[in-house]
């Protein structure tokens, strides 16, 4: 059956010179596979501008992540190339040049500015922060953001030093983020723009506080819990970008015997890098 259909939709194409979004609808329904129905695309173009309804209705029918990707990104390419067959209330000539790729591979790095009892905890010391990411289109202006974090702070906790007066309390804490983020705006697929995000994820918080004189109140702990995060960024090119972002997480942190809750709340400000 889907072999009548194909040249049958292929035929419709070639007669109206691109591929509409209910021809490619009405192949998912028929069970057409992912590889035929990008071929065709491929080969005739598509006659409409993908948006977040299309997609949808594409993913509604039972199109796979794969294919609407590719159904995005081909749009793209269309925009990018004056000489493909495009739609004619989308001149080519006012189309952004754009990267047929579906995953962006990606570095963060910056300094990470403490808040909260972070920023007590080191004595409002920054530090350095670094990471990796993986950027993946879903729709246009829409992406999902894995991400892994770094930062290791050290200071003086100043709070405790007025308790112990004469005693220099040297702290440091580590901080490790692994969570996914939900990115909106141009410069989330585009090789330019501003974007924004919410993300959910895990930080693990270490937290080391020397006491050399009074060793049984000193703090050797670390504890895993749920965070958030919320960014705004812009990509000036398909190379760099700048971000800021404010996350937060309250692990349980102490002694042995005595834990309390720890407000871990920090701004990075970063520079980042696709790949």
């Amino acid at each position: 059956m889907r072999k009548l259909l194909l040249p049958f939709f292929a035929s419709i194409s070639l007669f109206a010179g691109t591929v509409t979004n209910d021809q490619i609808i009405q192949m998912v329904r028929d069970k057409v596979p992912n590889a035929e129905i990008m071929d065709l695309i491929k080969k005739e173009g598509l006659a409409f501008a993908p948006t977040g309804s299309t997609q949808l209705e594409i993913r509604n029918a039972g199109g796979t992540l794969d294919l609407t990707s590719f159904v995005y990104l081909s749009s793209r390419d269309q925009g990018a190339h004056p000489g493909s067959r495009s739609h004619p209330t989308e001149p080519s000539t006012n189309a952004k040049p754009a990267s047929t790729r579906s995953l962006y591979y990606g570095l963060q790095f910056g300094m990470s500015l403490p808040q909260s009892d972070l920023k007590d905890t080191v004595n409002s010391k920054s530090a350095f922060t670094y990471g990796v990411r993986l950027d993946i289109p879903i729709s246009s202006g829409l992406a999902l953001r894995p991400r892994i974090d770094f930062a290791s702070y050290s200071g003086e906790d100043a709070q405790l030093e007025s308790m112990f007066p004469g005693v220099t309390i040297d702290s440091h804490v580590k901080t490790f983020w692994a969570g996914m983020e939900l990115l909106a705006g141009p410069g989330a697929v585009e090789s330019d723009g501003i974007y924004y995000g919410v993300g959910l994820g895990v930080q693990n918080t270490n937290v080391k506080i020397d006491l050399p004189q009074y060793s049984s109140q000193a703090i050797n702990d670390s504890n895993t819990k749920l965070g958030a995060s919320y960014l705004l960024g812009y990509q000036i090119n398909n190379h760099f970008g700048f971000e800021a972002r404010y996350w937060y997480s309250n692990p349980q942190i102490g002694t042995a015997t005595e834990k309390a809750s720890f407000n871990n709340k920090a701004i990075a400000l970063d520079l980042t890098l696709r790949l």
